[in-house]
């Protein structure tokens, strides 16, 4: 018999996907691969675990930061969309046939260190930030530029011609996200945190307020922040979340929990699996682990072509779509009647 944790150390996730899936290795940053076939799915080599920020799940192998990590056997069931008993007999029966593992396998240990959060050094110009987050993504100036003159954002010097989403705890930047503004870039290659980030708060802009506005990704957050100020609300009367990823859901609560003060939160997560798994985590956890009293109020869309609030807004922008202007309309009703009461 062998033990199933020196199985799920001893295999390597990457192998396995690989000679069983048929999937295409590729390495995504230092000690991180993934496969071709997949988005967004990340294998931690040293530790043997992967997560998927495109699809919300709870693994064996999740922490406070992170809770879509998960092991080899996550990984089979995630796949196969199998039970947990059928996901160890195919590892059990891939060992015996390629011979990983045997009787007197050690399992390996490992001595991680923090990395080290560099800041992000800082143009002299914001122009290509403002060309792409407003040109582009729609972003209102006026929310633009309050981003850069309270610091939360900003152009980085170099090749990529970054923009920087960044925060603050005790006036301290202890997060930040690069997002390329190159147009060369591939989209889903243009966004990574920096290394050695808090996932403590993520990027969370602190107005001082009672309410809390969390999206997915920090975008999201300056393009709901345009939708509140296209519909004549003072975006700055709320609090605002950007998570970079489901899979940091636990900010929300982190922040709930630090800030008392904060007693309404709404929720615009993505309009898909990921979008309300994150929701129910979320809930889940503040009313029955937490035992928070605040309201929570989804705002997020739930309409089928408009999947985020970046999409809403470039829509109500372009308006080239009459069908879809009119589920903007209702959307911006909402809006009104919710954050004007």
């Amino acid at each position: 018999m062998y033990d199933l944790e020196k199985l799920k150390n001893g295999i390597s996730i990457i192998d396995y996907g690989q000679n069983v899936y048929g999937y295409t290795p590729e390495k995504k940053r230092t000690n991180y691969w993934g496969f071709k076939e997949f988005d967004s799915l990340m294998v931690n080599i040293n530790k043997n675990c992967f997560f998927r920020n495109s699809e919300y799940k709870q693994g064996s192998k999740s922490s406070s930061c992170n809770h879509s990590a998960g092991s080899i056997l996550d990984f089979i069931m995630h796949v196969e969309n199998c039970s947990l008993d059928e996901a160890i007999k195919r590892l059990k029966e891939y060992n015996d046939k390629n011979g990983v593992v045997d009787k007197n396998y050690q399992v390996r240990k490992y001595v991680t260190k923090p990395k080290k959060f560099v800041i992000p050094i800082k143009a002299n110009t914001n122009k290509h930030a403002f060309g792409y987050l407003v040109k582009e993504r729609k972003i209102t100036p006026v929310v633009f530029n309050s981003m850069v003159k309270r610091k939360y954002l900003y152009e980085e010097v170099g090749y990529y011609r970054n923009a920087i989403f960044c925060s603050y705890i005790d006036k301290k930047m202890v997060f930040a996200q690069r997002c390329s503004c190159r147009q060369d870039i591939d989209r889903d290659k243009r966004k990574r945190d920096v290394s050695g980030s808090s996932y403590e708060e993520c990027f969370f802009v602190d107005n001082k307020a009672s309410s809390l506005i969390v999206t997915e990704a920090t975008i999201d957050t300056l393009s709901f922040m345009s939708l509140l100020e296209i519909n004549g609300i003072r975006f700055n009367n709320y609090n605002h979340l950007g998570l970079t990823g489901t899979n940091k859901a636990a900010a929300v609560l982190n922040i709930l929990d630090k800030y008392p003060h904060i007693t309404t939160l709404f929720t615009a997560f993505d309009n898909d699996e990921a979008g309300k798994d994150a929701f129910d985590f979320v809930l889940t956890n503040l009313r029955n682990k937490m035992h928070w009293t605040g309201k929570i109020i989804n705002v997020g869309s739930t309409y089928d072509d408009l999947n985020d609030i970046n999409d809403i807004l470039k829509k109500y922008v372009e308006n080239d779509d009459e069908d879809i202007m009119k589920e903007i309309q209702e959307y911006f009703k909402m809006i009104k009647c919710t954050f004007r009461r």
